[in-house]
């Protein structure tokens, strides 16, 4: 870059005046002001300047301040310098001395050429650096900024150093254009630090950095950034923030409130080791390279609300990687409040294995493009997965749920993995699940729609599990969903009888005679459908129920054996009472024995055979099922 297309006194060269170093140096110490001049190298090194340095739209050459104190206000504005400007040390290793600055100090509008170096310098009152231009490096290194440093708008084109700098007061550092390398490493900031809408084109580190008030960074883009052990006393807004590069947060402390949204992370994201002591926001966020949190530490309320992870989305190892690494169990982040991933999309897989969850853990609306691994998580409240969508296998294998399970509209293309997993109440209403891995004795009592009394709901849950047991082949754990299904049908009917009766409308239940019905036949089915045959999935139960009716049908003939016709005359026996129950029952009816053709046995005797017709049915139903499968 030709620095004289850049110089602020351009257009001013040819009104420039000429004046030696020992004439510049002699007004400068009488506290006069030079303006449009030219000048050799400065050289006002370990000299104690009473009065202004006052140096305006001039052209110098370089110049020399190391060491010394300036008692009055310094104003560089709209200066140019063409060489080296050495204020302080180049570096930690440089044992000169450094200016002292007691008055205001201005580099408005000023180009540097060279390098400039201010280490160490003291500025007891308040810096401008507005607009200037630094072509090449720039050192600020162990400064000290007791009142408002203001480094708004500038343009450094070379390495930025500003380590172990402190800043008492405001730090507004917003507009700034990085070309290469910045580094604020061990920096404190005691008052508010602002970074909005700057432009770090090259690696920037605020490695070690303080933030003890508010730190502002919404908007600026970042290259390569580094934010590693930094500590931020108060809010941290990174809104809107580009991250194009790796950046990385490991062990950074979030004391407030920390607000990462709509920032984009380009490259990896990692927060491992990283403390969130107050409220954490990462609403709308974009994660496109790996977003790692391991071991991370989210003490209260976290939202990534609508965010996205177009790659791996790491809150701790998986087991295998664990096993590979051998590493012990303790990359696990920790979610000590409530976490809501509502509507996020992880495009690729999410590892929440062996997670803490404090409190109520919300995933609902959420997209898993692949693996959503949560083996061994630990949920102390409920677990929110309704409406999600997962490509592949949503793996809950080992976990431990304190409240509910709600998978209610889930879509898991795959398998559904409950094996082994501890719950209170479960719930996938209208879900559509590939296979769900669980297994009967998970389930029971522990439907949540049922307890509701949503029997309606219930029922279609239990159709889930039927077919997901069927696939599985097992064939007790299918009757038993089938059961439960009827169960729920029966009880959902009866509901709708019953508030029918109450003056409660529905269409499935015109009218109260209709209600009527409908709960005598429930009462029937209960008794004679789900108690004696289980629907026709338990033989044992038809052939226990058959007994009973043979037998309660053969006390009624023995107690009323005046009504029964015997040929031969003989007194009608407890023993001829069963057989004749049983071959009613069985409509073999040999015609040896027989009812009064005037009496009321005849019907008696029609109803038995009647019900053996039909638990007949559905014994050799029941019993051909069974030896099909």
């Amino acid at each position: 870059m030709d620095s004289k297309e850049n110089s602020p006194e351009q257009g001013k060269k040819d009104a420039l005046t000429n004046i030696s170093t020992e004439e510049a140096r002699q007004k400068i110490m009488q506290g006069e002001k030079l303006e449009n001049v030219s000048l050799a190298f400065l050289d006002l090194s370990n000299t104690e300047i009473p009065g202004d340095l006052t140096i305006e739209a001039s052209q110098i050459a370089g110049i020399d301040l190391r060491g010394t104190t300036v008692k009055g206000n310094v104003s560089f504005a709209q200066s140019l310098f063409l060489g080296v400007v050495s204020i302080g040390t180049k570096d930690v290793f440089d044992k000169s001395s450094s200016a002292t600055f007691e008055g205001r100090v201005i580099f408005n509008d000023t180009f540097f050429h060279e390098e400039a170096h201010f280490g160490k310098a003291v500025f007891h009152q308040a810096v401008a650096f507005r607009k200037a231009h630094f072509e090449k490096m720039a050192n600020f290194h162990s400064c000290e900024f007791k009142q408002q440093a203001y480094f708004w708008a500038i343009k450094f084109l070379g390495v930025v150093i500003f380590n172990h700098c402190s800043f008492e007061a405001e730090a507004h550092m917003s507009r700034i254009h990085f070309s290469q390398m910045v580094k604020f490493e061990g920096c404190s900031f005691h008052d508010e630090a602002n970074f909005e809408d700057e432009q770090f084109e090259g690696y920037a580190s605020f490695l070690g950095v303080k933030f003890h008030q508010m730190a502002l960074f919404n908007r600026s883009t970042f290259a390569k950034s580094r934010f590693e052990e930094a500590e931020f006393a108060d809010q941290a807004q990174f809104v809107k923030t580009i991250f194009q590069g790796e950046a990385d947060f490991g062990k950074a402390i979030f004391k407030e409130k920390a607000n990462f949204d709509d920032s984009y992370f380009e490259s990896k994201a990692s927060f491992k080791k990283t403390s969130f002591n107050e409220e954490v926001s990462f609403v709308y966020a974009r994660f496109f390279g790996l977003a790692s949190f391991l071991q991370a530490l989210f003490e209260k309320d976290i939202s990534f609300l609508n965010s996205q992870f177009h790659d791996e989305a790491l809150f701790n190892f998986d087991r295998n990687t664990l096993r590979s690494l051998e590493e012990e169990e303790t990359m696990a982040a920790t979610f000590k409040a409530k976490v809501d991933f509502t509507n996020v999309r992880f495009h690729r897989r999410a590892v929440f294995e062996k997670i803490i969850f404090h409190e109520e853990a919300v995933f609902a609306s959420s997209y898993f493009g692949e693996q959503a691994a949560f083996y061994g998580a630990d949920f102390s409240q409920d677990a929110e997965f309704s409406d999600i969508f997962c490509n592949q296998e949503l793996d809950f294998n080992e976990a431990k749920i304190g409240g509910r399970v709600v998978l209610d509209r889930a879509n898991i293309n795959r398998r559904f993995n409950l094996i082994g997993t501890e719950f209170q109440k479960i719930s996938f209403f209208g879900a559509s699940i590939d296979t769900l891995m669980v297994e009967k004795y998970q389930l029971e009592e522990r439907m949540d729609h049922e307890e509701k009394k949503e029997y309606s709901k219930a029922e279609q849950e239990y159709i889930i599990l039927k077919e997901s047991f069927a696939r599985r082949g097992m064939e007790d754990e299918e009757d038993w969903a089938y059961r439960q299904k009827k169960i729920m049908q029966r009880k959902a009917s009866s509901l709708l009888a019953k508030a029918r009766l109450k003056g409660k409308k529905s269409p499935e239940v015109p009218n109260s005679f209709r209600a009527i019905l409908i709960l005598i036949k429930n009462i029937l089915t209960n008794l004679v459908i789900e108690k004696g045959s289980g629907y026709g999935t338990q033989p044992l139960r038809i052939t226990f129920l058959a007994v009973f009716v043979i037998f309660v049908f053969a006390s009624v003939y023995a107690c009323q054996s005046s009504q029964i016709i015997r040929p031969d005359g003989d007194i009608f026996t407890s023993e001829q009472a069963v057989y004749f129950s049983f071959i009613t029952f069985t409509t073999m009816g040999f015609g040896d024995i027989q009812p009064l053709a005037s009496g009321y046995m005849k019907y008696i005797v029609a109803s038995e055979a009647f019900l053996g017709i039909f638990i007949m049915t559905l014994f050799v139903g029941t019993y051909t099922r069974k030896i099909i499968r």
